[in-house]
């Protein structure tokens, strides 16, 4: 009977895994990126047209969170985004280690893209004080936002998908796993 050191130095390194490190890595670095671009081209309220009617660019600053919530409480809004990185890393890490199935892909994007969009506006929360935006959807009236902000949107909305829809038939099949090996 093997150990369980023995089981997790066997394990391949999971899919899973890899994606999710691969899309917060390419998250947080588009999404530095465009901002770098934006802010070296476009001044504080400067606007330029991306697609017109559709799709623009408006340079600012952001001290809040989504919509200006928590304008001027930066160091909360530090706090929650570690506490948000801590809280995700942990769940997927645990996830990894104690699932005696693959993990979905699903979750791997979904933490990924949480991960690298919630480092983006961390990352400018701690070295600029404030959050770049520059997107503005100019079809509608709608708050103007950077990439970081729509990886972790996407991210929250692939995450709720896998927890409603997959999640559920994981545990199960897990679950059933288990109980097989207790029957052994």
């Amino acid at each position: 009977m093997r150990n369980k050191g023995q089981e997790l130095k066997n394990k391949k390194f999971p899919v899973s895994a890899i994606i999710a490190i691969c899309v917060a890595v390419g998250a947080f670095g588009l999404d530095i990126l465009t901002k770098y671009i934006v802010e070296a081209n476009l001044a504080v309220g400067q606007s330029a047209s991306f697609i017109p009617g559709f799709i623009g660019f408006l340079f600012d600053y952001n001290d809040g969170a989504g919509f200006s919530i928590l304008s001027g409480k930066r160091a909360l809004l530090i706090i929650f985004s570690i506490v948000i990185l801590v809280v995700i890393i942990t769940f997927f890490v645990l996830k990894l280690v104690k699932s005696p199935i693959k993990v979905s892909k699903t979750l791997g994007w979904a933490i990924g893209l949480i991960g690298g969009g919630c480092l983006g506006n961390l990352y400018d929360r701690i070295v600029i004080g404030q959050v770049r935006d520059f997107i503005n959807l100019e079809f509608m009236r709608f708050p103007i936002f950077n990439l970081a902000d729509t990886a972790l949107t996407i991210g929250m909305i692939v995450l709720f998908v896998y927890l409603i829809f997959i999640y559920p038939k994981e545990e199960k099949k897990a679950k059933e796993i288990k109980e097989n090996k207790e029957d052994k």
